[in-house]
């Protein structure tokens, strides 16, 4: 099924429907979250938020590079400055929340997730940035935990590039279940009950800039993270 614009997130299948965000519009100030019917490939329906602004992005980075959640009953898709969203599989919205403006000079594109009955995210890049649990059923946050910065959100005070897209993963050590986030300079965990920081891990930036493109990755005992724009592993 063709779309209006590229978007450099995933579709995802839940339930009988198949879930992508698109922009409607060059400049981005149309979001949508479209839901195709996933025997028939045809299109169920779109729910669309009117942004009505344009907001900077890098040219490989089209707006709504943001991969949607599910689970079966309710469907999150991330638009950035345009805020969060929960519909139903018959594209009914359930609630909206706005958590302000994130602006970066190459765009947005980190994703919720849905773990139980929470929403977690990651709201970066920008100036200000957090990780917020939110309830699935009705958008309240349950807790939200500020990444502190130096910069300005695209830069750090020496001029070199800041900024993460990192969407955040659980784990389980030992029997306690963590959020794990790899922010512009340091891998941090966070309490899933209360969003304390169990621990952190820095080394993520370097000489060409605080950078964080990917989740990180659990192998058995071990976490695996890596620096973007060539930084350490």
């Amino acid at each position: 099924a063709p779309r209006p614009r590229p978007g450099d997130g995933s579709p995802i299948a839940s339930g009988g429907g198949a879930f992508v965000a698109c922009a409607e519009d060059a400049a981005g100030k149309l979001r949508s979250l479209y839901c195709f019917d996933r025997e028939a490939g045809k299109q169920a329906w779109v729910q669309t938020v009117d942004f009505g602004r344009k907001m900077p992005t890098h040219k490989t980075n089209p707006y709504c590079g943001t991969t949607p959640a599910a689970d079966g009953k309710h469907v999150v898709v991330w638009h950035g400055s345009g805020g969060l969203h929960c519909y139903d599989f018959s594209g009914q919205q359930l609630w909206s929340r706005s958590f302000g403006e994130f602006k970066h000079m190459w765009g947005y594109g980190t994703s919720p997730i849905i773990h139980g009955e929470r929403v977690i995210l990651h709201t970066g890049p920008g100036e200000r940035v957090s990780v917020l649990s939110l309830d699935l059923a009705t958008g309240n946050t349950i807790w939200e935990t500020e990444e502190r910065l130096e910069g300005d959100g695209n830069t750090r005070a020496d001029g070199k590039y800041m900024g993460s897209w990192c969407t955040p993963i659980i784990a389980t050590v030992g029997e306690v279940e963590q959020i794990i986030c790899a922010m512009p300079n340091r891998l941090v965990a966070y309490s899933i009950s209360s969003g304390d920081i169990l621990w952190h891990c820095d080394g993520l930036g370097h000489e060409r800039g605080d950078l964080a493109y990917s989740s990180p990755i659990i192998a058995g005992d071990i976490c695996f993270d890596t620096g973007g724009f060539g930084g350490p592993a």
